[in-house]
């Protein structure tokens, strides 16, 4: 099995723990707030959320699902390590044996079939 194929769809605590990162980094409700169907946990108002971009936030992260779901495993896989697990493009050119230049090309070639795929929203 290659390096960069996943499992299908990257680790729940993973994913939950970027969201958090995110979340606090642009001042949005906690992605702990929603339960696995979307829903809210609490219902408190919070009069200091913008509820608007809290649901065009949801909306932009179900296209990028989407679209994810879209690229082959190893596409998902190289987007993830970048993104998600923070790895550099040189350590991963390295692991697959193959130039910075060459992963710098895979990375850029991957983001612009995801604009493609996210042009409609």
């Amino acid at each position: 099995m290659d390096n960069f194929e996943i499992n299908n769809v990257m680790p729940n605590a993973r994913v939950q723990n970027y969201l958090r990162r995110q979340d606090a980094k642009f001042g949005l409700l906690l992605s702990s707030s929603f339960d696995e169907d979307g829903h809210f946990v609490e219902n408190i108002p919070d009069e200091s959320v913008d509820v608007e971009k809290v649901v065009q936030t949801e909306m932009m992260i179900d296209a990028l699902n989407s679209a994810l779901e879209k690229l082959t495993k190893k596409e998902r896989d190289l987007i993830e390590r970048i993104c998600y697990r923070d790895e550099s493009l040189r350590y991963l050119a390295k692991l697959k044996n193959i130039s910075h230049q060459a992963m710098v090309k895979r990375k850029n070639k991957i983001l612009e079939k995801l604009r493609e795929f996210l042009s409609d929203f």
